[in-house]
């Protein structure tokens, strides 16, 4: 420590009580003074305007009355005063103005909107030069005389006009008529303004002498206040410079008796506590070095601590500046450097063996750590020894600015990935190679099922063309031969079972035409669908008394395949034979509209007992032919399908829903339609 320190002696030496006093008085004085000369200055500038001001007045009463009582209300144009009289008194005003040391005595009067002379002094008090303005010409500045007129008090203001630097007074009056009119005089006040000047410099000179005054007497009396201080200040000063035998003198003032007395006092004490403390202090600075020898070890152990359970962690462990230098890592770490501690602490990060591509791909984001974010990123590390390690890569900037990352060995993890990705390629390109073959099969299904229907409905054409051209003929010609022998047997015992016999074969001719109108397909050449269901209506209402509404949203559903056609067909021909048989009722309805896509739908609806949909599995329970089990086969296998909702008592809708063309499949290779 310095000797200024240990004398208590602050650096920088404050100001004594003397120099404060003085500065007070200074700064006192340097406000009083422009307060003073200010207000000085008001005081004799205000007085002075006064008087000029009662001077101005009084001489504009002076001029209205030295004019004629009745001057202004015999004014009503500009032919109201003659030239001479005019005259006349701008001379006496003039004169006046001569005698009185004044600028100008003039009166207006408001007339019609405008403001025009009544009276008026010549600038160079010369009336035979004729420079005065003329009576009744309009002023060239009215709006000075505007608020005057409209309050019609006397107004005092200070103008600087071509004329230069005056004061005016305005008196105005009302005449007679109750007109407004106007008295004015005017002065220069260049003789004020000289006066407010010397009055600035007395004033200023008054405050400079009472400012040195004031500091002379301050300086004189702060001395003799400060005087016994500055002698105990002095005795202390020796004393915290060492020189404990002095003791401060108790004389002067009641005051500083008791100063000195008390400081002697304290300085007493002072002595006693500063043994005490050396003392203290001694025994301080051994503590001290006891506990600092503890701290010591307990740092080499902690750090020991610290290092080993680094160097415990499985992920690698790195910390850095704020920079980006490494100040630390664990074994770990090194191990995935492949160099040595030494080799790796006091480089910067971007040092390290990182691969080349890796760096590219995944550069340092010094940006992002230093806003507080915690960057993850995957590298490779290129050992020196020429393996690679892939390694993730959490890092975060700590407030303090300490960089902490740790790092994760994923290379097992990354080639275990890869094997998946290669064993999720197999298995993609298995799935496809088995759903091609799953839509070839479809395919060859379809086909299959196309065929079948073919084959069915060649063989009933057959079957059909066989019954109408052989049995059908062969019955009529037996009908007929029968019908001769009817007729050569009249009144014979074998008439009754000649007409029996004849009346069996024409119901046999009438069963047959009845088939081959069932296996036949109408319009099969025009595959004309809704057609074909309105003739089938009415086949059921001729031969079972149901009545069929067929509904379509246009008689051109698109063009259909033969298959499609024949499928259509049969199935609404079987499911009107089994509302027939089973639904118990005389009304259905057949609907035929376009579906979604490439696709026609038909809806085969009725009001009946219903079913549960159990009947959609197993066998066949509703009766022969086709089949709703049938039907939806058929169907499926064509690409499209069959939809059924039924309940007990509440009747059965069932739609029929087929491609038309190369509609869009579902991976079950049917067609998918949304509107059931």
């Amino acid at each position: 420590m310095t000797s200024r320190a240990l004398t208590g002696v602050p650096s920088r030496k404050p100001r004594t009580i003397r120099q404060q006093t003085l500065m007070g008085l200074l700064g006192l004085n340097l406000l009083i003074m422009p307060l003073f000369t200010g207000v000085l200055y008001a005081s004799r500038k205000q007085s002075l305007l006064a008087d000029i001001d009662n001077r101005m007045r009084t001489i504009a009463v002076l001029a209205r009355e030295l004019l004629p009582s009745d001057y202004h209300d015999r004014i009503s144009g500009p032919d109201s005063i003659s030239d001479s009289e005019f005259e006349r008194t701008v001379d006496r005003y003039n004169r006046i103005c001569v005698a009185l040391d004044i600028e100008y005595i003039w009166s207006l009067m408001s007339l019609g909107g405008k403001i025009v002379f009544t009276t008026s002094t010549s600038p160079d008090k010369v009336v035979g030069n004729r420079k005065h303005a003329r009576f009744f010409e309009a002023h060239s500045n009215p709006e000075f005389y505007t608020s005057t007129f409209e309050r019609m008090k006397p107004a005092y203001t200070s103008i600087h006009d071509k004329w230069g630097h005056i004061r005016v007074v305005l008196i105005p009056a009302y005449d007679a008529q109750g007109r407004k009119f106007l008295f004015g005089a005017a002065c220069r006040i260049a003789e004020v303004d000289r006066l407010l000047h010397d009055i600035v410099w007395q004033t200023l000179f008054v405050g400079v002498a009472l400012f040195v005054l004031s500091v002379a007497v301050g300086s004189w009396l702060t001395h003799l206040l400060t005087l016994p201080i500055n002698r105990l200040t002095a005795t202390i000063q020796r004393i915290a410079a060492g020189e404990n035998s002095i003791v401060a003198a108790e004389q002067g003032s009641y005051e500083q008796v008791v100063l000195a007395h008390q400081f002697n006092l304290m300085n007493s004490m002072l002595k006693e506590k500063i043994s005490e403390l050396e003392l203290a202090h001694a025994r301080l600075v051994e503590l001290c070095q006891t506990e600092r020898k503890q701290a010591e070890d307990d740092l080499v152990l902690s750090a020991r601590r610290y290092r080993e359970l680094l160097n415990l962690a499985v992920d690698g462990i790195l910390i850095g500046s704020h920079e980006g230098v490494i100040t630390d890592v664990n074994e770990c770490m090194c191990g995935f450097f492949g160099l040595q501690r030494d080799e790796v602490v006091g480089k910067h990060i971007g040092q390290m063996p990182f691969a080349p591509q890796s760096l590219k791909e995944t550069p340092f984001r010094f940006d992002l750590l230093y806003n507080g974010e915690t960057v993850v990123s995957e590298r490779t590390i290129a050992r020196p020894d020429g393996s690679t390690v892939i390694v993730e890569i959490r890092s975060k900037m700590m407030p303090d600015g300490i960089l902490q990352s740790i790092y994760r060995n994923i290379t097992e993890r990354k080639k275990a990935l890869a094997q998946l990705e290669a064993l999720n390629a197999t298995l993609e390109q298995r799935v496809a190679e088995r759903t091609s073959e799953v839509q070839k099969y479809a395919d060859q299904l379809r086909a299959l099922t196309g065929r079948l229907i073919q084959v069915e409905e060649t063989e009933r054409q057959r079957i059909a063309h066989t019954l109408h051209e052989d049995l059908q003929q062969v019955l009529v010609a037996a009908r007929m031969t029968v019908g001769v022998a009817l007729g050569g047997s009249r009144g014979s015992s074998s008439q009754s079972q000649l007409e029996r016999v004849d009346g069996m074969l024409s119901q046999a001719i009438q069963l047959t035409r009845t088939l081959v109108q069932e296996i036949a397909v109408p319009a099969m050449n025009e595959r004309d669908l809704p057609s074909s269901v309105r003739w089938l209506a009415q086949q059921m209402l001729e031969k079972f008394g149901l009545i069929v509404v067929v509904q379509t949203s246009d008689d051109d559903v698109g063009e259909m395949g033969e298959e499609i056609y024949l499928c259509l067909y049969r199935a609404v021909q079987e499911l009107l034979f089994n509302i027939v048989k089973h639904a118990k009722v005389k009304h259905a309805e057949v609907i035929i509209e376009k579906g979604k896509g490439r696709s026609l739908q038909v809806t085969v609806r009725d009001g009946g007992i219903g079913f549960s949909e159990y009947a959609l599995t197993g066998s066949d329970k509703l009766g022969a032919g086709f089949g709703l089990f049938g039907i939806r086969e058929r169907l499926e296998g064509l690409g499209g399908r069959l939809d059924l909702v039924s309940a007990t008592g509440q009747g059965v809708s069932v739609i029929l829903t087929a491609p038309l063309g190369d509609g869009e499949k579902d991976s079950k290779g049917q067609y998918e339609d949304s509107s059931v």
